[in-house]
């Protein structure tokens, strides 16, 4: 008994041919990155503080509370305003460790995002599509 072959156009029509496009796979790329980066952060049980984390915190929580740019209830000058500004609204809901989540995860977002502007710096330099796809997973 002779077993029968499916011929080369039956083949073709099993193959399902799927396009992905450059930009389609970077946001990909962004996706997991911020899935990663976020389930990293979010493990921390223990709030590490840096110094400048802590007064950033402290000036983020003053703006959103309406009392201006202030720093253990003193008004402050600073040049670095602005993780201070895009950090406020976590403070909302006025619960430090609220905030320090929301706060992880912008952060997250915005170093995932990097790869959006790499990827099109590199298209900018004239880089392929693919290639550039490629210069953002490294």
């Amino acid at each position: 008994m002779v077993a029968h072959l499916p011929t080369t156009a039956a083949l073709r029509r099993r193959h399902v041919s799927v396009t992905l496009r450059p930009a389609v796979a970077v946001a990909g790329l962004v996706a997991a990155s911020f899935a990663a980066r976020l389930a990293a952060v979010l493990g921390r049980d223990v709030q590490r503080y840096l110094p400048d984390e802590y007064l950033y915190g402290l000036l983020a929580r003053s703006i959103a509370e309406g009392h201006g740019a202030r720093v253990l209830g003193e008004s402050v000058a600073l040049p670095t305003m602005l993780q201070p500004i895009i950090t406020a609204p976590t403070w909302i809901y006025g619960d430090p460790e609220i905030a320090f989540r929301l706060t992880q995860c912008a952060n997250a977002a915005a170093m995932s995002l990097g790869a959006v502007v790499v990827y099109l710096l590199a298209r900018e330099l004239g880089i392929r599509d693919w290639t550039a796809v490629r210069v953002v997973g490294v």
